[in-house]
């Protein structure tokens, strides 16, 4: 899992198998070894089962009592409050209808000027207690500046009633842009932004696209290069409360734990603005969550995720989803973030001492793997019968 989330083209690290435990109380000890240590956790116990079913006597029980007693032992500890209180923050997440279900954008006119037109409908009606606005992924129509961005909002929408972070794109080059998760005031200044660091390859840019351009639909629905944003600092919002440092990605990137660990450093909440669309009801929309429980579990921080037409939640600093939307249907979400600041045991160390772990028992697999011919350990070979391939080998 640790080589598959870098390589190739950044790597892919969704479906790891700590995915599997988000909904019980083992995620807390992703806040001490991360998800990729909960994955090497759970995989002890997997191994430990299937040694007891393969061994016999007392004392088979043994590395399967060990192995469930240390997933236990983490997650106690993980469950420790390692980060501390510090301030509230009144969050509206607005999510529209799709107005082409089932298309992509590049196929429908019309798709971006009719989600601007209901969002700003939507958060007309958002309760002016609000600290913020929260909306998806590429909300707003690409521009060429976020001050130009900006402008086109405030003229859209005559004013909101809270600072709105939401998505929008501006070029750099012919051919290349950056995608922002903008933060904007009332009156359409931009206050702060964070550019997307980790595109997605095939999807926001094509590698090699003079070979690989024009393979299918490929040059047609990704006709420009995303460019990787370099600032992983947080997005910041002055409240009443207190500043909101709001450790802030896109999409693709809350499914990876160091690009989260990066933003939440010095954050004290997290957001992440997507848009799930293209993927329809498949558990895509679902698994994005389960993978954003992971990084909250990790960080000890609560956080926003906006999805453009689903699915949006709130989930707080223990990895509890506190509320959430349905796919493919316009609705607000309301909540009060309880952001907290400081560094979990994960947070200060990340992956590096599991993947030395892993790399120190692969080695020591490889120095006290069997020699000879017998097949160790197995009570359905009896210990005469020759190993295939093999010279038959019997100890003194």
């Amino acid at each position: 899992e640790a080589a598959r989330a870098r390589v190739p083209l950044t790597g892919f690290e969704w479906a790891q198998l700590a995915m599997a435990v988000t909904d019980t109380p083992a995620r807390h000890a992703a806040a001490v070894v991360g998800a990729l240590g909960l994955t090497a956790l759970l995989a002890t116990v997997a191994a430990a089962l299937a040694l007891l079913m393969r061994s016999r006597g007392r004392a088979r029980v043994v590395p399967l009592i060990v192995a469930i007693a240390l997933l236990l032992a983490t997650a106690a500890v993980g469950a420790v409050r390692w980060t501390v209180p510090d301030g509230a923050l009144d969050v509206a997440v607005v999510q529209v209808d799709d107005p082409c279900p089932g298309e992509f954008a590049a196929d429908c006119p019309g798709y971006i000027d009719a989600l601007v037109t209901d969002y700003v409908a939507r958060s007309a009606d958002v309760d002016g207690g609000a600290d913020l606005i929260v909306w998806g992924e590429d909300a707003l129509p690409g521009a060429a500046t976020l001050d130009a961005a900006g402008s086109a909002l405030l003229a859209r929408s005559g004013g909101l009633a809270a600072p709105v972070l939401a998505g929008v794109g501006t070029p750099t080059s012919p051919g290349r842009f950056l995608r922002w998760a903008a933060l904007f005031g009332a009156d359409g200044a931009p206050i702060d932004a964070y550019a997307k660091r980790m595109p997605v390859p095939f999807g926001e840019y094509v590698p090699w696209r003079s070979v690989l351009g024009g393979i299918s639909d490929v040059g047609r629905l990704v006709p420009s290069d995303l460019e990787a944003g370099d600032d992983a600092s947080p997005v910041e919002l002055s409240t009443g409360d207190g500043v909101a440092r709001l450790g802030t990605v896109v999409s693709w990137e809350v499914t990876f734990a160091r690009a989260v660990r990066a933003v939440a450093h010095n954050a004290n909440g997290l957001a992440t603005l997507t848009t799930v669309a293209s993927y329809g009801t498949s558990a895509t929309s679902d698994q994005l969550l389960d993978a954003s429980q992971l990084r909250v579990a990790e960080q000890q921080k609560p956080m926003v995720v906006a999805a453009t037409t689903g699915r949006s939640a709130f989930i707080d600093a223990d990895g509890v989803i506190a509320g959430r939307s349905a796919l493919f249907r316009g609705d607000t979400l309301t909540g009060t973030m309880q952001l907290r600041s400081g560094l979990t045991p994960y947070a200060r160390a990340g992956d590096l001492p599991i993947v030395l772990l892993a790399a120190a028992v692969l080695i020591g697999a490889w120095i006290a793997r069997p020699r000879g011919g017998r097949i160790a350990d197995d009570p359905g070979v009896p210990a005469d019968v020759e190993a295939p391939g093999r010279a038959n080998t019997v100890a003194p």
